[in-house]
Order: structure tokens, then sequence, then C-alpha cells
């Protein structure tokens, strides 16, 4: 039974097959026929392009006509090029004449230039050599400068540090000096105090014998009304003579602290000498080079500060002049360098350039004859070539090469066209056979599909099938058999290990008990809450967790702005902290502030008038690090003593010295208003008394501060009792008097 549906199928293809190839006869047939129409085309065009022969070989025999002419050609156009070549030649060569008389017209010129610079220049090097003369001069004077600032001032300094040194020393050596002194009187306090004791004691001791009536062995009196008494220490003459032996000592080192003092006192008085001498030394320097006659400077002048303020200017100056000197002898030794090239090239000019123009013209007209023969010579052979059938050579094998392509393309069309006929005949041919190759098959297969058709008849007369239609609606592929079988065949193996898999379960259940299944399943319930809750809580917390996420990003999206928030909050902290005064432990306001720099200001300016009236011996300062909590002292004032190298408050002065400070801070509050309020000057001063106190050399130094104010167009008023003042003064107001009130009386100078 299973062979009836192949040999079905078999019958089957084998008609599908003989059908497709009845339908690809046809179709060749289709093909032939058209093959050979496309036979017929291609053998009309052969006959069509063999008749251009004739045209090929009048062609190319034009072509070789014009190859035997090209050398002709080629002459001609090169000697058409040649002449074109001389004409430009003799054009250039024109031009280059006319260049070269340009030349030497432009020569004569520069010789005149050159004539009249060096007229011009003829006094240069007696300017240069006397500018680097005074270059010269002005650099030794920069040189003396430099060598005050390099030797004597740091000497100066030195010797100034020295002196200071020398001072706080002497200092030292008199406060021990005066330590031991107090100790010594402090011991001499002690061993008198003793020794009246122990007098005492000895006066108690006859009291104790005394009685009314009888003499005392001492004063011989029989009174007593007071006798001596006891102390209450005894005092022994071992203990007297110890406390002298102790004010000994301290007598001795008093008396070697005053040789150490003595001492520092000796090496201070000569460290001021030394200081002095190179002060006066380096004065005298300053004084030189300042009235040196290339400054033109004002030198009288005594204070140092002025002179070094004096030096630095007349060193800028100086240093002006020399870079101006300099600039000079470079710019008139550039102006020799052109004198010298000047008359170099004037040599030149009237020998090398002279010369080499005329070889130049020379040259150039025998260089014209040789080309003006040249081209007479190439016309004559032009002549020649008048048979030639066109103009140049580039013309004719412009038309050869058109020749050439036109018998180039009717060969390849001959032969194209030969190739196209012979493809078209194989092409046919081909297709024949092709049909009668398909129609053998045909034949072929349509005896092998009456074959199968009756062996299928056969198979099918056998079966219990009526006809072709009944067994096509029983019968199946062989896949679909195939699977069937596998299926059954699993069914069986399956039955099998579920048998075998029984046996197993009720060997290994012998012996074992029940279980109650309610029991489990309330405990699988149980344990299924407890798993929810555990999902719920995890479920809350990865929600907290993404919200916490969430605002974490938001916060770093912030962050950027938050910092810069921040920086500001801090410079405006900052800066308020400055203002309200927070600075460290202490505290100051921003007014205090401005008020102590401006008092530094005064200070300064001051100090500018304190050194010279206390002969550099006094500096004021405002206290330092004085600001606190509790005090409000930011504008106290200091002196420093240079003679002893220490501070003190200005409450120690004495009272000329309190005169002259406070003079000072008049005078350097008014440098200050004028430097710093826009040109407003304080141009009265006042003095009411305050000379009384002054000894004669610092009435002198006053005096010459308060003229020169005086000689600056500042009015300054006196007022003194001293006859030192009036006789200094030249503008006076004197008041006077008597019974009848008082009087003014004006004196002026003369």
């Amino acid at each position: 039974m299973r062979q009836i549906k192949p040999a079905y199928d078999k019958w089957e293809e084998k008609n599908r097959e003989t059908k497709k190839t009845s339908q690809m006869i046809q179709q060749s047939n289709l093909e032939t026929e058209q093959a050979k129409q496309v036979l017929n085309q291609r053998t009309a065009e052969y006959e069509s392009a063999q008749k251009e022969k004739g045209r090929v070989v009048e062609l190319k025999s034009f072509i070789q006509k014009i190859s035997r002419e090209k050398e002709k050609y080629l002459k001609r156009d090169e000697n058409a090029k040649s002449l074109i070549q001389l004409e430009k030649d003799l054009k250039n060569s024109q031009l280059q004449k006319a260049n070269l008389e340009k030349q030497e017209e432009e020569l004569q010129a520069d010789i005149q230039k050159l004539e009249q610079r060096i007229r011009d220049l003829a006094d240069t090097p007696v300017s240069l050599e006397k500018a680097q003369h005074e270059s010269m001069a002005v650099g030794k004077l920069c040189q003396s400068i430099s060598q005050l600032y390099e030797e004597q001032i740091p000497s100066f300094q030195m010797a100034l540090k020295k002196h200071e040194l020398a001072a706080l020393q002497f200092e030292k050596a008199r406060a021990a000096y005066e330590s031991a002194k107090e100790d010594t009187l402090r011991a001499q306090k002690e061993q008198d105090a003793a020794q009246t004791a122990f007098e005492n004691s000895m006066a108690g001791i006859l009291a104790q014998e005394l009685q009314e009536g009888q003499k005392c062995p001492v004063c011989g009196s029989v009174h007593h009304p007071q006798p001596a008494k006891l102390t209450a220490q005894d005092v022994t003459k071992d203990m007297v003579d110890a406390l002298k032996a102790r004010t000994a000592d301290f007598k001795a080192e008093e008396e070697k602290k005053e040789a150490q003092k003595n001492e520092q006192l000796e090496a201070a008085s000569q460290a001021n000498t030394a200081m002095q001498s190179i002060r006066n030394t380096l004065v005298l320097s300053i004084h030189n080079c300042l009235e040196d006659p290339w400054l033109e400077m004002n030198a009288v002048r005594e204070d140092l500060d002025a002179l070094l303020e004096a030096l630095h200017q007349a060193y800028e100056k100086a240093e002006s002049l020399r870079s101006a000197k300099q600039k000079e002898c470079s710019h008139l030794e550039q102006q020799n360098k052109i004198l010298q090239k000047s008359r170099k090239d004037l040599e030149a000019a009237l020998t090398e350039r002279s010369k080499a123009l005329q070889d130049q013209k020379e040259k150039l007209t025998l260089q014209m004859q040789n080309l003006e023969k040249e081209q007479a010579q190439l016309a004559g052979e032009q002549n020649s070539f008048a048979d030639l059938s066109y103009d140049d050579w580039p013309s004719a094998q412009a038309v050869c090469k058109k020749a050439e392509q036109e018998a180039d393309e009717l060969e390849k069309r001959m032969e194209s066209a030969g190739r196209s006929k012979e493809e078209a005949q194989k092409n046919f041919s081909a297709k024949e056979s092709q049909t009668i190759t398909l129609q053998k098959q045909l034949e072929i297969q349509t005896n092998e599909a009456q074959a199968l058709e009756k062996q299928y008849s056969e198979i099918l007369q056998n079966s219990p099938f009526a006809d072709t239609a009944q067994m096509l609606s029983y019968a199946v592929n062989e896949a679909v058999i195939q699977q069937g079988e596998k299926e059954i065949q699993a069914y069986h193996t399956a039955v099998i290990s579920n048998r075998d898999q029984l046996k197993n379960a009720q060997k290994q259940a012998e012996g074992k008990t029940m279980q109650d299944l309610d029991a489990l399943q309330k405990e699988y319930e149980a344990s299924e809450q407890i798993v929810n809750a555990a999902q719920e809580m995890l479920h809350g917390i990865k929600e907290r967790i993404a919200g916490n996420l969430d605002k974490r990003q938001k916060m770093a999206a912030q962050e950027e702005d938050y910092e810069q928030s921040r920086k500001q909050h801090a410079m405006a902290e900052r800066l308020y902290n400055l203002t309200v005064g927070k600075t460290g432990n202490g505290k100051i306001h921003l007014e205090q502030y401005i008020q102590a720099a401006g008092f530094d200001s005064i200070i300064h300016n001051a100090n500018r008038r304190l050194r010279p009236m206390s002969d550099g011996q006094f500096e004021l300062l405002r206290q330092q690090g004085s600001v606190s909590k509790k005090s409000d002292n930011f504008l106290d004032l200091e002196v420093l003593d240079r003679n002893t190298g220490k501070t003190r408050p200005v409450g120690t002065l004495s009272g000329g010295e309190s005169f002259k400070a406070s003079l000072s801070l008049a005078l350097g509050l008014s440098d200050t208003i004028a430097t710093n309020m826009g040109g407003i000057q304080m141009d009265a001063l006042f003095v009411d008394e305050g000379f009384g106190t002054l000894d004669k050399k610092s009435i002198e130094s006053a005096m010459e501060i308060l003229l020169k104010l005086s000689d600056s167009n500042k009015l300054v008023g006196i007022i003194s009792h001293r006859e030192e003042l009036k006789e200094n003064i030249p503008q006076q107001i004197r008041i006077t008097k008597d019974k009848n009130g008082s009087h003014i009386e004006i004196e002026t100078e003369g």
C-alpha cells in the first residue's frame, strides 16, 4: 500500500517535466526566428561597410603625403618662432640701451647727491669726538654717584648701625649700673638698720640694771624717764659684720658696673665720632657731586636726608644726561658711518660703476648687430617654404589627425560589421541546435511518462482504491507516516518510564508517615504573609531610595549655584567683618582704620620736621598691635629715641622735646592736607609760647624750619618773650603795657 502514492508522484513529476520541455521548445523556436532576422540585418550592414575600402585607401595616401612634409613644416615653424624671438630680443636690446642711458643719468645724480652729503657731514668727526668726550665726563659723574651708593652710603649706614648698637649696649650697661647702685643702697639701709638695732640692744642691756637715783654709766644722769628697751629680735655683732661685708660686695659690684658703663659710654662716643666723621665725608662727597657743572643744582644743604634725596635726583638727572649723550654719540657715529660709506660710494661711482656701464653699452651694440644679421638670414629661408599647403605644422597635423581618425573609424566599422555578422551566424546556429536537442529530450520524456503511467495503472488495479481520486483522499506522504511512528514509539517509552518511577516511589515511601496538608498549607500561608510583608518593606525602601536618588540629582544640579552663592556669601561676610572691624582678637571700625591711615601720613610728614629739630634723635611712631576689645588706643603715639634704640610713650618727653613734637605734628598736618586735599593750603601758622623750654640749639633748629616755611609764602606767627627770638625775627608786633593801657608797635625789617 505504501508503493502506490510514490508511483503516482513519479508519474506526475514526469508529466510536469514533459510539459516544461514543450514550453522550452516553443521559446527556442521563437528565439531561432529572431536570431535569423538579426543575421540577415548584420549581413546587410557588412556588405555596406565593404563599400568604404576606396575611401580608406585615399585617406591613407593623404596621411603619407603630410607625414613626408613634416620636417619642412617644423623647420618653417621653428624659423617663425626664431624670427619672433629675434624681434623680441631686438626690442629688449633697445630697452636695455635706453635703460643704460637712464642709468648713466642716475649715476650722475648719485654722484652729485654723494658729494652734497659729504659736504653736509664734513663736521661730523669733530662733533663725534666732542660728544664722546662729554659722554665720558657724564659717565664719570654717574660712576662717582654710583660709588657713593655702593661704598660710602653703605659704610655710613654700617657706622650708624654700630653707633645705634653701641648706644643700646651703653643703655644696657647704664641700666645694670643703676640696678647695682640700687642693690648697694638697699644693702646699706639693711646694714644701718642692723647697726641701729645692735646699738639699741646694747642700750637695752645697760638699761636693765638702771635704778632711779643711781647714775647712768653712759650719761651720768640719776633720772631715767625713758630707759632703752630690748628689741624683739636680737642683733649680734656677727650679723652686723656680715651685713657690712655684703654691703662691701654690692659696692664692689657697683664700681664694676660703673666701670663697664663708662667703657660702653666711651665706645658709644667713639662710634658716634666715627659715624659723624663718615657722615661728614659722605656729605662732602655728595656736595662735590651736586656741584658738578653738568647738574646745575643747588648744593647748599646740610640735612643728610635732603642731601640723599638731592643725590637721588642728581643720579637720575646724570643717568638721563648720560643716556642723552650716548644717544647723541650713537647718532653721530651713525652719521660718521654714513659719511665714510658715502666717500666709498662716491669713489666706486667715479670708477667701477662708470666703467661697468661703458662695458655694458659696447657689449649691447655688438649683440644688436648679430641679431639683425640672424634675422635677415632666417627671412630668406622662410621664402623657400611657400609651396606648403598649410600655414604651420599644427594646422597640417590637425588635418592629418582628422584623416587618421576617419580612416580608423571606417576600418573599425568594417571590422565591427564583420564581427557582428559572425556573432549573429553563431547565435543562429546555436539556437537551431538548442531546438533540435529539446525536441529529442521531449521525445524521451514522453516515452518515460507512458511507461510510468502504465506502471501506476497496474499498482492501482491491485490496490483497494477504485480510482486515483479515492487514493489521494487517503494517501499521506512518507514524512507524516514517519512522524506518527515516532509518536507511538514515544508513548510506549513513556509508559515504561512511568511504571518504573511508580515502583521507585512506592519503594521510597515504605516506612514513612503521611503529612498534614492543612497544617502545611497554614504554615505556607504564614510564610507567604511574611514574604509579602518583606516585599512591601523592600518596595518601600526602593521607593525611598529612588526618591533620595532624585533629590541627590537635584542637589547635584544645584551644587554649582550653591558653591557660587557660598563664595559670594563668604566674600560679603569677609567684607562685612572688615567694615565692622573684626580683625582677629581686636576690633577696629572702618572709620577708625581710615583715621589711623590718615594719621600715619601725618606722622610721616611730621618726622620729616622732627628729625632735623632733634638732630636725628627722635622719631614719632603710632602704636602697633595695641587694638584690643577693651581699649580704643589705636591713635596713641610713641617716640623712638635713636640714641638708645628704644621706644617710649610721648608722655615721657621733656617740655622742650614735647614742643618740638607738637610743632612737627602741626607742620605734618599742614603738609598732609596740602597733599591730599586737592591743593588746599594752610598758609598761616601761629605758635604761642613753648620756646621757653628749649635750649639755644633747639631754638635755632626750630627757627630754621619756621623761617623756611615763611620763605615758601606761608605766614608764621610766633608769640614769645624770649630775647633770642626777638633778635632773629625781622617783622615784629610788640605789645607794651602802662598805666594808660596796652599799646601795639609794628616793626619791620630796615
